[in-house]
């Protein structure tokens, strides 16, 4: 093999390692961007729980005696 041939070969190479790195940058941030979403997602129902939980603890409940017993 010739080095000009070897010479094309590594740049050949080289454009393929690229364009892999790109597509790898890519899925990595939306990857990222679905994290995001998702953590955003977690916290809101982690909020809404507690809120339902609280507001259940506030009301009464279904087996207490009306005031007027």
């Amino acid at each position: 093999m010739q080095l000009e041939d070897r010479l094309i070969e590594l740049e050949s190479r080289s454009a393929m390692q690229e364009h892999e790195l790109q597509e790898l940058n890519l899925l990595a941030y939306r990857q990222q961007k679905q994290i995001d979403q998702l953590q955003s997602l977690c916290e809101t129902l982690a909020r809404h729980i507690l809120e339902l939980k609280e507001n259940q603890a506030d009301a009464p409940s279904g087996n207490e005696k009306p005031p007027h017993y």
